[in-house]
């Protein structure tokens, strides 16, 4: 007769096992895609803007490195870390304490924002002198 008690073991302390597996990869899962996110985003802005690769890869990292503490911090990982012991430099928690970063749930729709139409147009200066054509936007492309 099997031991029902041994099946019921190894029932729970596999659930237990699953679901602490399943926290882990998760968290690992933030910390990836947060990181890569940011990296990729924030480099590849400064590069785009005209930065150097080498000052946009810079960038890239230490934002990545503000977004990985982020993650760390959050709440629902305070169970999972507990114990253990994390060293940040007190200046990137200072520039993480003054940084714009926000969480994003998957799936989440972005806050609506007024559409063009429903904004106050803004008028464009009156031409100084008859003969002369309005001014345009900024100029696309290279000046000399």
């Amino acid at each position: 007769m099997p031991d029902v008690f041994e099946g019921l073991a190894k029932f729970v302390l596999g659930r237990l096992e699953q679901s602490l597996v399943g926290q882990w990869l998760r968290l690992l899962f933030e910390l990836a895609l947060s990181a890569l996110a940011t990296y990729l985003g924030v480099g590849g802005t400064v590069m785009a803007a005209g930065g150097s690769w080498l000052i946009g890869h810079g960038i890239g990292m230490g934002a990545a490195a503000l977004a990985l503490i982020a993650v760390v911090q959050r709440d629902e990982h305070a169970k999972l870390l507990r114990g253990m012991l994390f060293a940040f430099p007190s200046q990137l928690l200072r520039q993480l304490a003054a940084s714009s970063f926000s969480s994003m749930e998957p799936g989440a729709k972005p806050a609506s924002q007024p559409s063009p139409k429903s904004a106050n147009p803004q008028r464009s200066p009156a031409p100084a002198s008859p003969d002369e054509p309005p001014p345009s936007g900024p100029e696309v492309g290279g000046g000399g």
